[in-house]
């Protein structure tokens, strides 16, 4: 386990180096912006002013690194550990997959243009999702409580709704 932080620390450091090298004066690039820059760009303008893209790549980075260090040691233990306990929850709330599938419609499939007004039609399909979960009969189908139907109704909504610029 301490080799496993250890790794983690070592893996951060370049990042953190990075952040370092920051200063200000520079007015910050707006998303689109970002969008349009490549990886190179993007760090050299992180030395004219306080680039959060790093900071926010380094907390992501350490997050999973420190997910998988604990679901190794809990599944040591024996115990449960995070994936089975989401696995488990999908089954019995739809809310958790299709909370995925919109995150992964939102990050990966992005649109070539981005309709800001179309937020209250995501908002009213999660309030729908949310209102089946609490109300749903208990004799449901065991095709329509499947997590995978509930992802993939997901990922248009979190497209289409809640969609990113193209890249």
């Amino acid at each position: 386990m301490r080799l496993a932080i250890l790794a983690v620390i070592l893996a951060l450091l370049p990042l953190r180096a990075k952040a370092i090298e920051l200063t200000f004066g520079q007015p910050t690039p707006s998303a689109a912006q970002y969008h349009l820059m490549d990886e190179r760009d993007i760090l050299d303008s992180g030395k004219k002013h306080y680039n959060l893209q790093v900071a926010t790549a380094a907390i992501m980075v350490s997050t999973i690194a420190a997910l998988i260090v604990w679901d190794v040691y809990v599944a040591r233990k024996g115990s449960a550990t995070e994936s089975t306990i989401i696995s488990r929850a999908s089954w019995k709330y739809s809310t958790i997959p299709f909370a995925a599938g919109v995150l992964i419609g939102h990050w990966l499939f992005n649109r070539s243009q981005v309709n800001y007004n179309s937020w209250p039609v995501a908002l009213a399909a999660t309030g729908v999702i949310l209102t089946w979960d609490v109300l749903k009969p208990k004799d449901t189908p065991r095709w329509m409580r499947h997590p995978a139907v509930w992802f993939v109704i997901g990922i248009p909504i979190g497209s289409f709704f809640w969609g990113q610029g193209m890249p």
